[in-house]
């Protein structure tokens, strides 16, 4: 019987399987290797299976769950009133909306802006705000 336990560094343990760190044994009745001889294991998110070894996305690349292989991060394009926030190897980019900001301002990003920068309407300054 396999007893597999998450400790804090992120590696799972087992009693009868290898340790590899930053993969989890998922099925405690299925044998420890696949039939072509890797780990049968998932990586961790952030960390994809290079030759039997959970190693971390390369940059550009994510892995926001359990999983084999990391993907590329998208390259979104932002609309109005969004902002991009960049993605890690742990989550992908995405475009965020732009909130708590001062009345009677329009916004001004544009595709790949990461903050929701501002500036004040026609007859308003930010003296007055």
């Amino acid at each position: 019987m396999r007893i597999c336990v998450l400790v804090f560094s992120m590696i799972a343990l087992s009693a009868a399987c290898p340790v590899i760190p930053f993969c989890v044994y998922t099925d405690s009745s299925a044998p420890c290797t696949t039939p072509a001889g890797g780990p049968n294991c998932l990586c961790q998110a952030g960390f994809e299976m290079v030759n039997g070894l959970c190693q971390a996305c390369q940059v550009g690349f994510f892995k926001s769950g359990l999983g084999l292989a990391c993907s590329p991060l998208s390259t979104p394009t932002c609309g109005a009133n969004q902002y991009l926030v960049r993605g890690t190897r742990f989550a992908d980019t995405v475009c965020l909306g732009c909130m708590d900001s001062p009345g009677s301002f329009s916004y001004l990003i544009g595709s790949g802006s990461s903050e929701c920068a501002w500036q004040c309407e026609a007859g308003f300054n930010k003296n007055q705000l």
